[in-house]
Protein backbone atom coordinates (compact mmCIF):
# COMPACT_ATOMS: atom_id res chain seq x y z
CA UNK A 1 0.00 0.00 0.00
CA UNK A 2 1.18 3.31 -1.01
CA UNK A 3 0.56 6.27 1.01
CA UNK A 4 1.85 10.16 0.62
CA UNK A 5 4.02 8.66 -1.79
CA UNK A 6 5.56 5.65 0.78
CA UNK A 7 4.51 2.62 1.39
CA UNK A 8 2.44 1.97 4.44
CA UNK A 9 5.71 -0.10 6.11
CA UNK A 10 7.76 3.55 5.62
CA UNK A 11 5.06 5.43 7.22
CA UNK A 12 4.65 2.85 9.92
CA UNK A 13 8.01 3.20 10.77
CA UNK A 14 8.05 6.88 10.68
CA UNK A 15 5.38 7.69 13.02
CA UNK A 16 6.92 4.85 15.67
CA UNK A 17 10.08 6.61 15.78
CA UNK A 18 8.30 9.95 16.10
CA UNK A 19 5.75 8.70 18.84
CA UNK A 20 8.93 8.64 21.27
CA UNK A 21 9.26 11.95 21.47
CA UNK A 22 6.06 12.63 23.00
CA UNK A 23 6.29 11.08 26.63
CA UNK A 24 3.62 13.95 28.51
CA UNK A 25 0.05 12.95 26.17
CA UNK A 26 -2.46 15.19 27.47
CA UNK A 27 -4.39 12.15 27.50
CA UNK A 28 -2.86 11.16 31.23
CA UNK A 29 -5.13 13.15 32.68
CA UNK A 30 -7.60 10.75 32.18
CA UNK A 31 -5.71 7.50 31.57
CA UNK A 32 -2.97 7.63 34.06
CA UNK A 33 0.79 6.70 33.23
CA UNK A 34 -0.23 4.66 30.70
CA UNK A 35 -1.29 7.50 29.03
CA UNK A 36 1.33 9.96 28.91
CA UNK A 37 3.71 7.72 26.29
CA UNK A 38 2.93 7.88 22.59
CA UNK A 39 3.63 4.28 22.01
CA UNK A 40 1.35 2.92 24.01
CA UNK A 41 -1.31 4.34 21.61
CA UNK A 42 -0.29 1.69 18.87
CA UNK A 43 -1.10 -1.41 21.18
CA UNK A 44 -4.15 -2.63 19.41
CA UNK A 45 -2.26 -2.69 16.23
CA UNK A 46 0.91 -4.20 17.80
CA UNK A 47 -2.17 -7.17 19.02
CA UNK A 48 -3.46 -7.41 15.15
CA UNK A 49 -0.09 -7.40 13.81
CA UNK A 50 1.28 -9.97 16.37
CA UNK A 51 -2.00 -12.20 14.63
CA UNK A 52 -0.50 -11.17 11.46
CA UNK A 53 2.61 -12.81 11.75
CA UNK A 54 1.94 -15.98 13.97
CA UNK A 55 -1.28 -17.13 12.75
CA UNK A 56 -1.60 -16.06 9.03
CA UNK A 57 2.13 -15.84 8.07
CA UNK A 58 3.38 -18.60 10.86
CA UNK A 59 6.41 -16.63 11.06
CA UNK A 60 8.77 -18.38 13.64
CA UNK A 61 9.06 -17.67 17.52
CA UNK A 62 12.72 -16.59 18.39
CA UNK A 63 14.86 -16.40 21.49
CA UNK A 64 13.43 -13.00 22.43
CA UNK A 65 10.12 -14.05 21.89
CA UNK A 66 9.99 -17.05 24.51
CA UNK A 67 12.11 -14.92 27.17
CA UNK A 68 9.69 -12.66 26.86
CA UNK A 69 7.00 -15.23 27.17
CA UNK A 70 8.61 -16.52 30.38
CA UNK A 71 8.56 -13.40 32.05
CA UNK A 72 5.18 -12.51 31.18
CA UNK A 73 4.11 -15.85 33.07
CA UNK A 74 6.70 -15.00 36.13
CA UNK A 75 5.18 -11.14 36.31
CA UNK A 76 1.82 -12.90 36.48
CA UNK A 77 2.48 -15.66 39.60
CA UNK A 78 4.40 -13.22 41.26
CA UNK A 79 1.66 -10.40 41.21
CA UNK A 80 -1.24 -12.54 41.97
CA UNK A 81 1.00 -14.49 44.77
CA UNK A 82 1.33 -11.45 47.00
CA UNK A 83 -2.09 -9.50 46.34
CA UNK A 84 -3.75 -12.62 47.72
CA UNK A 85 -1.02 -12.74 50.55
CA UNK A 86 -1.41 -9.25 51.46
CA UNK A 87 -4.93 -9.60 51.23
CA UNK A 88 -6.12 -13.11 53.30
CA UNK A 89 -2.79 -11.91 55.97
CA UNK A 90 -4.90 -8.64 56.40
CA UNK A 91 -2.02 -6.63 55.95
CA UNK A 92 -3.44 -4.23 53.01
CA UNK A 93 -6.03 -4.50 49.80
CA UNK A 94 -4.93 -1.03 48.97
CA UNK A 95 -2.83 1.97 49.98
CA UNK A 96 -3.06 5.53 48.35
CA UNK A 97 -6.24 4.49 46.88
CA UNK A 98 -4.97 2.03 44.83
CA UNK A 99 -6.21 -1.46 44.73
CA UNK A 100 -3.61 -3.63 44.84
CA UNK A 101 -4.79 -6.39 42.33
CA UNK A 102 -5.81 -3.34 39.45
CA UNK A 103 -2.64 -1.86 40.04
CA UNK A 104 -1.12 -5.47 39.53
CA UNK A 105 -2.96 -5.80 36.25
CA UNK A 106 -1.71 -2.28 34.99
CA UNK A 107 1.58 -2.85 35.68
CA UNK A 108 1.81 -6.09 33.81
CA UNK A 109 -0.05 -4.26 30.41
CA UNK A 110 2.83 -1.86 30.59
CA UNK A 111 5.25 -4.81 30.08
CA UNK A 112 2.99 -6.68 27.99
CA UNK A 113 2.50 -3.37 26.11
CA UNK A 114 6.35 -2.55 25.71
CA UNK A 115 7.36 -5.83 25.18
CA UNK A 116 5.12 -6.87 22.19
CA UNK A 117 5.30 -3.93 20.59
CA UNK A 118 9.32 -4.83 20.25
CA UNK A 119 8.10 -8.01 18.67
CA UNK A 120 5.91 -6.31 16.47
CA UNK A 121 7.93 -3.30 15.07
CA UNK A 122 11.27 -5.11 15.13
CA UNK A 123 9.60 -7.70 12.67
CA UNK A 124 8.43 -4.85 10.43
CA UNK A 125 11.85 -3.04 10.17
CA UNK A 126 13.58 -6.05 9.68
CA UNK A 127 12.15 -5.89 6.23
CA UNK A 128 12.90 -2.65 5.45
CA UNK A 129 16.08 -1.15 3.80
CA UNK A 130 18.63 0.23 6.41
CA UNK A 131 19.03 3.44 4.46
CA UNK A 132 15.18 3.70 4.89
CA UNK A 133 15.56 3.87 8.64
CA UNK A 134 18.09 6.03 8.39
CA UNK A 135 16.35 8.81 6.43
CA UNK A 136 13.22 8.36 9.17
CA UNK A 137 16.16 8.58 11.75
CA UNK A 138 17.39 12.13 10.19
CA UNK A 139 13.87 13.14 9.72
CA UNK A 140 12.99 12.38 13.35
CA UNK A 141 16.70 14.44 14.36
CA UNK A 142 15.44 17.64 11.93
CA UNK A 143 12.04 17.42 14.16
CA UNK A 144 14.25 17.44 17.69
CA UNK A 145 16.04 20.06 16.72
CA UNK A 146 12.93 22.27 15.66
CA UNK A 147 11.02 21.52 18.83
CA UNK A 148 14.83 22.79 20.39
CA UNK A 149 14.85 25.86 18.74
CA UNK A 150 11.14 26.84 19.20
CA UNK A 151 11.67 26.22 23.43
CA UNK A 152 14.98 27.93 22.95
CA UNK A 153 13.36 30.76 21.49
CA UNK A 154 10.85 31.13 23.42
CA UNK A 155 13.17 31.42 26.48
CA UNK A 156 12.12 28.71 28.23
CA UNK A 157 14.11 28.19 31.67
CA UNK A 158 14.05 24.28 31.67
CA UNK A 159 14.24 22.78 28.19
CA UNK A 160 11.91 19.57 27.95
CA UNK A 161 11.30 18.80 24.55
CA UNK A 162 8.05 17.33 24.50
CA UNK A 163 8.98 15.52 27.88
CA UNK A 164 8.03 16.31 31.40
CA UNK A 165 11.25 16.98 32.22
CA UNK A 166 14.87 17.79 31.10
CA UNK A 167 16.28 14.02 32.24
CA UNK A 168 13.52 12.73 29.98
CA UNK A 169 14.87 15.03 27.02
CA UNK A 170 18.47 14.40 27.35
CA UNK A 171 17.93 10.58 27.43
CA UNK A 172 15.95 10.57 24.74
CA UNK A 173 17.72 13.16 22.76
CA UNK A 174 20.81 10.77 23.49
CA UNK A 175 19.28 7.45 22.48
CA UNK A 176 18.44 9.27 18.79
CA UNK A 177 22.29 10.88 18.40
CA UNK A 178 23.46 7.10 19.10
CA UNK A 179 20.96 5.36 16.85
CA UNK A 180 21.83 8.19 13.99
CA UNK A 181 25.60 7.79 14.27
CA UNK A 182 25.49 4.14 14.23
CA UNK A 183 23.52 4.17 10.91
CA UNK A 184 25.49 7.22 9.54
CA UNK A 185 29.04 5.28 10.56
CA UNK A 186 27.90 2.12 8.47
CA UNK A 187 27.55 4.31 5.28
CA UNK A 188 30.82 6.16 6.42
CA UNK A 189 28.39 9.33 6.28
CA UNK A 190 31.19 11.36 8.19
CA UNK A 191 29.52 14.93 7.44
CA UNK A 192 26.28 13.84 9.04
CA UNK A 193 28.32 12.48 12.43
CA UNK A 194 30.14 15.70 12.38
CA UNK A 195 26.97 17.39 11.91
CA UNK A 196 24.43 15.40 14.18
CA UNK A 197 27.59 15.29 16.88
CA UNK A 198 27.84 19.41 16.86
CA UNK A 199 23.79 19.45 16.78
CA UNK A 200 23.79 17.03 20.01
CA UNK A 201 26.54 18.26 22.33
CA UNK A 202 24.65 21.97 21.93
CA UNK A 203 20.77 20.55 22.76
CA UNK A 204 22.41 18.31 25.20
CA UNK A 205 24.23 21.37 26.81
CA UNK A 206 21.04 23.57 26.85
CA UNK A 207 18.96 20.70 28.18
CA UNK A 208 21.46 19.61 31.18
CA UNK A 209 20.50 16.87 32.08
CA UNK A 210 22.39 15.61 34.57
CA UNK A 211 21.69 11.77 34.15
CA UNK A 212 22.14 11.93 30.43
CA UNK A 213 25.14 13.71 30.62
CA UNK A 214 26.82 11.34 33.53
CA UNK A 215 25.88 7.83 31.30
CA UNK A 216 26.60 9.00 28.46
CA UNK A 217 30.25 10.41 29.43
CA UNK A 218 30.30 6.54 31.13
CA UNK A 219 28.96 4.44 28.99
CA UNK A 220 31.89 5.87 26.17
CA UNK A 221 34.79 4.67 28.44
CA UNK A 222 33.09 1.65 29.49
CA UNK A 223 32.60 1.24 25.74
CA UNK A 224 36.01 2.04 24.76
CA UNK A 225 37.33 -0.26 27.42
CA UNK A 226 35.23 -3.24 26.17
CA UNK A 227 35.22 -2.73 22.51
CA UNK A 228 39.77 -2.17 22.58
CA UNK A 229 41.63 -4.63 21.07
CA UNK A 230 45.36 -4.64 22.64
CA UNK A 231 47.46 -3.78 19.82
CA UNK A 232 49.67 -0.21 19.79
CA UNK A 233 47.32 1.56 16.92
CA UNK A 234 44.01 0.43 19.16
CA UNK A 235 45.43 1.51 22.66
CA UNK A 236 46.49 4.93 21.19
CA UNK A 237 43.22 5.26 19.47
CA UNK A 238 41.40 4.74 22.72
CA UNK A 239 43.12 7.11 24.94
CA UNK A 240 42.59 9.43 21.89
CA UNK A 241 39.14 9.42 22.30
CA UNK A 242 39.13 8.82 26.15
CA UNK A 243 41.05 12.36 26.25
CA UNK A 244 38.57 13.82 24.01
CA UNK A 245 35.91 12.68 26.38
CA UNK A 246 37.60 13.86 29.46
CA UNK A 247 38.08 17.11 27.49
CA UNK A 248 34.66 17.86 26.44
CA UNK A 249 32.59 16.68 29.66
CA UNK A 250 35.65 19.12 31.98
CA UNK A 251 35.64 21.88 29.26
CA UNK A 252 32.17 22.21 28.40
CA UNK A 253 29.45 20.36 31.01
CA UNK A 254 31.28 20.69 34.23
CA UNK A 255 30.89 23.61 35.19
CA UNK A 256 27.28 22.92 34.74
CA UNK A 257 26.67 20.07 36.04
CA UNK A 258 28.57 20.74 39.73
CA UNK A 259 26.07 23.57 40.27
CA UNK A 260 23.08 21.80 39.26
CA UNK A 261 24.06 18.68 41.56
CA UNK A 262 25.22 21.48 44.52
CA UNK A 263 21.82 23.45 43.81
CA UNK A 264 19.97 20.26 43.97
CA UNK A 265 21.32 19.32 47.24
CA UNK A 266 20.80 22.63 48.62
CA UNK A 267 17.27 23.60 47.48
CA UNK A 268 16.02 21.05 45.78
CA UNK A 269 15.55 17.05 46.48
CA UNK A 270 16.66 15.52 43.37
CA UNK A 271 19.80 13.45 45.21
CA UNK A 272 18.64 12.32 48.23
CA UNK A 273 15.32 11.11 46.59
CA UNK A 274 17.07 9.68 44.19
CA UNK A 275 19.15 7.82 47.17
CA UNK A 276 16.25 6.96 49.42
CA UNK A 277 14.07 5.20 46.51
CA UNK A 278 17.26 2.88 45.46
CA UNK A 279 17.96 1.66 48.89
CA UNK A 280 14.14 1.45 50.00
CA UNK A 281 14.31 -0.59 46.91
CA UNK A 282 17.20 -2.97 48.09
CA UNK A 283 15.49 -3.12 51.44
CA UNK A 284 12.77 -4.81 50.22
CA UNK A 285 14.40 -6.75 47.98
CA UNK A 286 16.68 -8.21 50.87
CA UNK A 287 13.39 -9.45 51.96
CA UNK A 288 11.20 -10.82 48.84
CA UNK A 289 13.73 -11.91 46.78
CA UNK A 290 11.08 -12.82 44.02
CA UNK A 291 9.49 -9.73 43.99
CA UNK A 292 5.88 -8.21 45.25
CA UNK A 293 4.34 -7.17 42.10
CA UNK A 294 1.22 -4.50 42.43
CA UNK A 295 1.66 -4.48 46.47
CA UNK A 296 4.69 -2.65 46.15
CA UNK A 297 3.07 0.45 47.39
CA UNK A 298 2.52 -1.40 50.98
CA UNK A 299 6.26 -2.28 50.89
CA UNK A 300 7.92 0.93 49.92
CA UNK A 301 5.72 3.10 52.43
CA UNK A 302 6.63 0.76 55.16
CA UNK A 303 10.70 0.44 54.32
CA UNK A 304 10.71 4.17 52.86
CA UNK A 305 9.73 5.34 56.41
CA UNK A 306 12.55 3.24 57.73
CA UNK A 307 14.87 4.63 55.39
CA UNK A 308 14.01 8.01 55.50
CA UNK A 309 14.24 8.06 59.88
CA UNK A 310 18.06 7.03 58.85
CA UNK A 311 19.24 9.02 56.65
CA UNK A 312 17.59 12.33 58.50
CA UNK A 313 19.38 11.18 61.83
CA UNK A 314 22.51 10.88 59.74
CA UNK A 315 22.30 13.65 57.36
CA UNK A 316 20.01 15.98 58.81
CA UNK A 317 20.79 19.25 56.68
CA UNK A 318 19.70 17.52 53.52
CA UNK A 319 16.12 17.95 52.19
CA UNK A 320 13.50 15.68 52.90
CA UNK A 321 10.21 17.61 51.38
CA UNK A 322 9.86 15.15 48.46
CA UNK A 323 10.63 12.06 50.56
CA UNK A 324 7.91 13.31 53.04
CA UNK A 325 5.37 14.11 50.27
CA UNK A 326 5.57 10.65 48.97
CA UNK A 327 5.26 9.07 51.83
CA UNK A 328 2.10 11.25 53.14
CA UNK A 329 0.21 10.85 49.48
CA UNK A 330 1.74 8.37 47.24
CA UNK A 331 2.87 10.24 44.52
CA UNK A 332 6.00 9.53 43.16
CA UNK A 333 6.20 6.80 45.12
CA UNK A 334 9.06 4.72 43.46
CA UNK A 335 12.71 4.28 42.41
CA UNK A 336 13.80 6.83 39.85
CA UNK A 337 14.78 3.64 38.02
CA UNK A 338 13.40 1.47 35.55
CA UNK A 339 15.69 -1.30 36.99
CA UNK A 340 15.54 -1.07 40.45
CA UNK A 341 11.52 -0.77 39.84
CA UNK A 342 11.50 -3.81 38.28
CA UNK A 343 13.52 -5.62 40.84
CA UNK A 344 11.26 -4.60 43.77
CA UNK A 345 8.15 -5.77 41.26
CA UNK A 346 9.87 -9.24 40.09
CA UNK A 347 12.81 -9.68 42.09
CA UNK A 348 15.58 -12.28 40.84
CA UNK A 349 13.08 -13.04 37.53
CA UNK A 350 13.34 -9.32 36.38
CA UNK A 351 17.55 -9.59 36.48
CA UNK A 352 17.90 -12.88 35.40
CA UNK A 353 15.77 -11.52 32.40
CA UNK A 354 17.50 -8.34 31.86
CA UNK A 355 21.17 -10.30 31.77
CA UNK A 356 19.82 -12.78 29.61
CA UNK A 357 18.61 -10.20 26.92
CA UNK A 358 21.57 -7.97 27.02
CA UNK A 359 23.82 -10.71 26.23
CA UNK A 360 21.81 -12.23 23.70
CA UNK A 361 21.89 -8.45 22.50
CA UNK A 362 25.42 -8.08 22.56
CA UNK A 363 26.54 -11.30 21.35
CA UNK A 364 24.01 -11.01 17.77
CA UNK A 365 24.95 -7.68 17.28
CA UNK A 366 28.48 -8.62 16.24
CA UNK A 367 28.24 -6.19 12.90
CA UNK A 368 27.67 -2.93 14.51
CA UNK A 369 29.87 -1.54 17.69
CA UNK A 370 27.64 1.55 18.43
CA UNK A 371 24.35 0.06 18.73
CA UNK A 372 26.31 -1.90 21.75
CA UNK A 373 27.31 1.61 22.85
CA UNK A 374 23.34 2.26 22.78
CA UNK A 375 22.46 -1.01 24.68
CA UNK A 376 25.27 0.02 27.36
CA UNK A 377 23.31 3.68 27.72
CA UNK A 378 20.05 2.63 27.82
CA UNK A 379 20.91 0.07 30.77
CA UNK A 380 22.97 2.62 32.59
CA UNK A 381 20.15 5.07 32.21
CA UNK A 382 17.76 2.75 33.39
CA UNK A 383 19.76 1.38 36.64
CA UNK A 384 20.43 5.38 37.48
CA UNK A 385 18.28 8.24 36.64
CA UNK A 386 15.43 6.90 33.88
CA UNK A 387 11.39 5.35 35.22
CA UNK A 388 10.87 2.51 32.03
CA UNK A 389 7.16 2.67 33.13
CA UNK A 390 7.45 6.93 32.80
CA UNK A 391 9.72 7.03 29.64
CA UNK A 392 9.19 3.32 27.73
CA UNK A 393 12.21 4.23 25.12
CA UNK A 394 13.20 1.07 25.57
CA UNK A 395 11.46 -0.12 23.67
CA UNK A 396 12.72 1.59 20.94
CA UNK A 397 16.12 0.71 21.57
CA UNK A 398 14.99 -3.00 21.87
CA UNK A 399 13.16 -2.82 18.55
CA UNK A 400 15.96 -1.97 16.82
CA UNK A 401 18.49 -3.60 18.32
CA UNK A 402 16.02 -7.38 17.75
CA UNK A 403 15.43 -5.84 13.95
CA UNK A 404 19.46 -5.84 13.44
CA UNK A 405 19.38 -9.56 14.66
CA UNK A 406 16.95 -10.52 12.55
CA UNK A 407 17.71 -8.84 9.19
CA UNK A 408 21.25 -10.53 9.96
CA UNK A 409 19.33 -14.16 10.83
CA UNK A 410 17.51 -13.45 6.98
CA UNK A 411 20.58 -12.40 5.08
CA UNK A 412 22.31 -15.37 6.17
CA UNK A 413 19.19 -17.58 5.55
CA UNK A 414 19.40 -15.83 1.89
CA UNK A 415 22.93 -17.27 1.66
CA UNK A 416 22.68 -20.85 2.66
CA UNK A 417 19.78 -20.90 0.20
CA UNK A 418 22.01 -19.76 -2.36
Amino acid sequence: MIFLGISSEIFLILVFILSFNFQNVLLKDYLGTIGAAGINYFFPLVILGLLNFFVVKKDKVNYLDKKIGSFFIYMFIVSMAYVIYVAVGGLATDLYGENFFIKSFKLILYNVIGFLSIGYFSRIISKVSRESVKKLLNINFIFIFIVFMIEKLQNIERIKLLTSEPSEAGYILTIFYILLLSYNKRDKSYFLIGLSTLVYLVELYYIGSKGAIVCFFISLGFFCILTMKFTFKRIILSLFLFGINLFVLRYFFYEKLSASIMNDLKYFTSVITRSWSVLTSLKIFSHNIFGVGGTYLFYFEKEGTLIQNILENKFNLLNYTEIKYSLETGHGMSPKSGIFMDIILYGIGSIYFYIAICKYFYKGLVDSKVLKLLLIFTMLSMLIFIDKYMTPTYILVFTILQSEILRNEDIEEEQLLC
